[in-house]
């Protein structure tokens, strides 16, 4: 799945699951059943907290980005900021971006 997963389709992240144990039967639950149920867009409606949400252009894991544009112009609590250079793992693949936007998120908002 790291094609899907990074922006260098070619990263090897074998050496991150090394000697990781992967509960598949609550993997499946999560993804096959638990969040095919929710609209996670929707349930931001009833949050009174800040949220930020950090999205990888490429991340072919996850629906296309163009899914959360109604976020903002709907939710003035949430902050979206899409990782051009980045699949799934923005902070791990634009650390110094992705901290930058967090800090400036919590300093600014928060």
């Amino acid at each position: 799945m790291s094609t899907q997963s990074f922006y260098d389709y070619t990263f090897d992240a074998a050496y991150m699951w090394k000697d990781v144990y992967t509960n598949m039967p609550i993997i499946d639950h999560l993804w096959g059943e638990a969040f095919g149920e929710m609209d996670l867009i929707q349930s931001l409606a009833t949050l009174n907290k800040p949220v930020f949400i950090g999205l990888g252009r490429y991340d072919y894991l996850v629906a296309p980005v163009s899914l959360w544009n109604s976020v903002d112009e709907t939710y003035a609590h949430v902050k979206k900021v899409i990782f051009e250079h980045s699949g799934h793992n923005p902070m791990f693949e634009e650390p110094r971006t992705f901290d930058k936007e967090l800090r400036q998120w919590i300093l600014e908002d928060n």
